[in-house]
């Protein structure tokens, strides 16, 4: 019934023209005639009685919409499935703007996702492959050991790293405070970097009962956008300062937290280490691939594509700050953070176009097996008498169904692009590899601020 017509606008957009016999919109549009005549209030007519033509008359336009609506619902994913074309955004629609004297026809302008050329086998990739050792298990262990001690309450010790404080604060910038800046009886450890740079480091030496301000600076990658980078004071009531008091022994960790030895624990330990290890292997190869394939070529991304990814990462952005109860103020989208968020769409779609076009050269897809097989490896964390009930929650939730499936698709592409290509081991140890990214990580931050100090100046 349906007829489609493919015409190429550009290297990835396509218009298809969708043609319905007329007798297919006459027949939608008599019957919504006929409803019509019966709903119809007109003076001078009874209802259901009102003369057709004057039905016409009065109701074109919405006759019209409502035939091409429903045509249009009726028809779309057929044409969409006819033209061989698989959308990369919503299809823009077009109608015509009046009945159509012969046959009707609507059209869909189509976004395609960009391909990448692979020679797999002439790129060069080095992979990361993480190793867990016994003093990785160990201090994971003593973190455990100095996590499950006591605090005994001490109103003359002046506070040392690894002392628990009691403490209330009020934060503030330019001297009015900030929402979400303000607690009351917050428990903090010391040395643990739970708040912002700073602020820790100079409650050391304080004692129960004293009255401090406290002077930081937000972080420019700060959580919240509009406290990044800012100059802030807290003000810091302590009521209490607390020494901490170890476990004599892994045993006694072990009954304390509900394990049956200590040997139970460290098995627990190697095993989450290891659920570790293979989680940064695959974050970290994933984006040795793409970065690998992209430098041999990168994707022409069609404009439509770029700003759904905008438009997407924008309202994630809202959602997660309208549940921390923060809104999201419209100057924040100046110029330089635009272009910052089209810089990261156009990253993350490069990714993915590296992705499709792995899965199609391997014909990539997830067998049910495999499915089954992840979900069985996601509910072990739970309690055995827990597991059947969230197997259960995680395959009535579609969502998150789709999500897993996605991510074994991808590790599928990782594994079949590093078997094709040229590749160097980079062998570390777990701990090793942590190490390394926190001493980059903190001097980035130290340029950063010393950045924002210079500009001060």
């Amino acid at each position: 019934m349906i007829q489609t017509e493919v015409k190429q606008l550009g290297a990835h957009e396509h218009e298809v023209r969708a043609t319905l016999p007329q007798a297919e919109y006459d027949r939608i549009f008599n019957e919504k005639l006929a409803q019509f005549r019966q709903r119809a209030r007109l003076p001078g007519f009874r209802p259901g009685k009102t003369p057709i033509n004057v039905i016409k008359k009065q109701f074109a336009v919405e006759l019209h919409q409502q035939v091409t609506e429903e045509l249009v619902r009726t028809h779309y994913a057929t044409a969409i499935e006819q033209s061989g074309l698989s959308p990369a955004v919503q299809p823009e629609l077009g109608f015509p703007a009046a009945t159509p004297d012969s046959d009707f026809a609507f059209t869909l302008k189509v976004t395609t996702w960009p391909t990448v050329a692979l020679d797999l086998p002439a790129t060069e990739v080095e992979k990361l492959e993480l190793s867990v050792e016994e003093s990785d298990i160990q201090d994971v262990v003593d973190r455990m050991m100095k996590n499950n001690c006591r605090f005994v309450a001490d109103d003359d010790r002046a506070a040392q790293e690894d002392d628990e404080l009691v403490i209330d604060f009020v934060g503030s910038i330019d001297g009015a405070k900030f929402e979400g800046g303000s607690a009351e009886d917050v428990k903090l450890v010391l040395g643990e970097g739970r708040f912002i740079p700073g602020f820790e480091e100079q409650l050391i030496g304080v004692k129960a009962g004293d009255d401090v301000t406290l002077h930081v600076r937000f972080p420019d990658d700060y959580s919240a956008p509009h406290l990044a980078g800012k100059e802030a004071e807290f003000a810091v009531t302590v009521h209490r300062v607390g020494r901490p008091e170890t476990l004599e022994n892994e045993e006694q960790l072990a009954e304390q937290i509900g394990f049956d030895s200590a040997e139970a624990i460290r098995a627990d330990v190697r095993k989450r280490l290891e659920a570790e290890a293979r989680r940064i292997e695959g974050e970290v190869n994933r984006d040795a691939v793409v970065a690998a394939v992209l430098a041999q070529g990168q994707p022409e991304l069609p404009e439509a594509l770029i700003q759904e990814q905008i438009r997407a990462s924008v309202q994630q952005l809202r959602q997660q700050l309208k549940r921390q109860g923060m809104p999201l103020d419209e100057e924040f989208f100046d110029d330089e953070m635009k272009q910052k968020m089209r810089e990261r769409a156009i990253t993350a779609l490069g990714g993915g176009v590296v992705m499709r076009s792995l899965m199609d050269a391997a014909d990539i897809k997830v067998e049910d097996a495999d499915l089954q097989a992840e979900l069985a490896r996601m509910v072990e964390e739970y309690p055995e008498a827990e597991r059947a009930a969230a197997l259960a929650n995680l395959k009535n939730n579609k969502q998150q169904m789709e999500q897993i499936e996605d991510n074994l698709i991808e590790r599928a592409c990782i594994d079949y692009a590093l078997s094709q290509m040229k590749v160097t081991v980079d062998a570390q140890t777990l701990s090793d590899w942590q190490d390394a990214q926190d001493a980059m990580r903190e001097a980035a931050e130290e340029e950063t601020a010393e950045s924002a100090d210079a500009e001060e100046e």
